[in-house]
């Protein structure tokens, strides 16, 4: 009926727009008029008379859950989090951005450089400095940083490459004169890192959002110091500083929160609170966890391989030309696992403890 409609209307003479097109929307459709190369979001009357109240230069919808600063403030996540999705329009005129709900309100003024979603909220930029808007166009972050980054801690898997992300587990990199700080998702400062850089493991781009996306709950990042640039790691969840940036190299794909480090030039594992668990490993060229025993292979300068545990004790001697994790059957029938070790082709099986089968 509606293309019928519209099909009327165009070959109408008395028609007074360039194009009539739709766009399908998540909860319904909207009609676009073009105008002397203006769009704008045309409305039907009970007796089809198509009108448009305004034109403007752009108008992009930008799908958001509809969430104001009183909501936020009760920090009560029953109040905050809706199912309910919205649709509200970036609108465009004569170079400046604004935010338009569906009644043709204007929620956010006209008058910004830029206007982009950021998770449930709308970042705005004028004068190269940027901040944060609720969908109401209430101030949230001060509109006085050169960047801003979204960072995520949690996520539900819904396959192999894709993941849903929760505002729960959201939180905001601010940087200012070459400070940092991490705010919650209710806006509350919880660690300034002066001069610090994120260093992330996962980066993906959320709702157009260049984001950093940290499952597992720990972000990387690094500060100049007078020994030059140290990393170090934060916990997310619970909002503090893990590991303090001592280290010249910290990787994270270590099985139960154990990291594999460089300190003073010296490859050591460390566990989540900077315990040194071996610091013993000079003639180890890498190390790589391996998920399905959550225990860590070792790989040697000269190319061999062996076994260490997450506390540290080495397992199985870096002396083996491969180490494989295998399962077999032990001595009650039931399936075990453990690692098939490889030396001049002769294989050799090994139960997680390095106990010989």
């Amino acid at each position: 009926m509606l293309s019928v409609l519209l099909a009327d209307c165009m070959d109408n003479k008395d028609f007074q727009f360039e194009d009539l097109f739709t766009e399908l929307l998540d909860n319904g459709f909207m009609i676009y008029a073009v105008k002397n190369n203006k769009i704008g979001i045309a409305s039907i009357d009970t007796n089809n008379i198509i009108s448009v109240k305004k034109y403007y230069d752009s108008i992009e919808p930008i799908y958001t859950y509809d969430v104001s600063l009183a909501q936020i403030k009760t920090k009560d996540p029953l109040k905050i989090f809706t199912e309910v999705e919205d649709v509200l329009y970036k609108v465009e005129e004569n170079g400046k951005y604004g935010l338009m709900d569906r009644d043709y309100d204007i929620r956010i003024p006209i008058k910004y450089d830029d206007l982009t979603k950021f998770d449930d909220f709308i970042a705005v930029t004028m004068n190269d400095k940027q901040g944060l808007l609720t969908t109401h166009g209430e101030p949230y972050i001060d509109i006085d940083y050169q960047y801003m980054t979204p960072i995520y801690y949690k996520g539900d898997i819904i396959n192999s490459e894709n993941y849903v992300y929760d505002s729960a587990f959201f939180y905001i990199s601010l940087s200012k004169d070459d400070n940092m700080t991490l705010v919650d998702y209710f806006g509350d400062e919880f660690l300034n890192l002066g001069d610090a850089s994120m260093v992330s493991d996962g980066i993906n781009v959320i709702d157009g959002v260049l984001s950093l996306v940290e499952l597992d709950g720990t972000l990387s990042f690094s500060q100049n110091t007078k020994d030059g640039e140290k990393y170090g790691i934060i916990d997310l969840e619970n909002k503090k500083i893990l590991l303090e940036p001592f280290y010249e190299i910290i990787f994270k794909e270590m099985p139960s929160s154990t990291y594999f480090t460089f300190l003073d030039k010296k490859m050591v594992l460390v566990d989540r609170y900077g315990k040194i668990l071996n610091d013993t490993l000079t003639n180890i060229f890498s190390l790589e966890g391996l998920s399905l025993t959550q225990q860590i292979l070792l790989k040697s300068r000269n190319d061999k391989q062996g076994v260490m545990d997450v506390d540290g004790r080495i397992i199985i001697p870096a002396i083996y030309d491969s180490i494989e994790p295998h399962t077999f059957n032990n001595d009650d029938g039931d399936e075990e696992l453990g690692y098939i070790a490889t030396l001049n082709q002769e294989d050799k099986f090994f139960d997680t403890n390095g106990v010989i089968k």
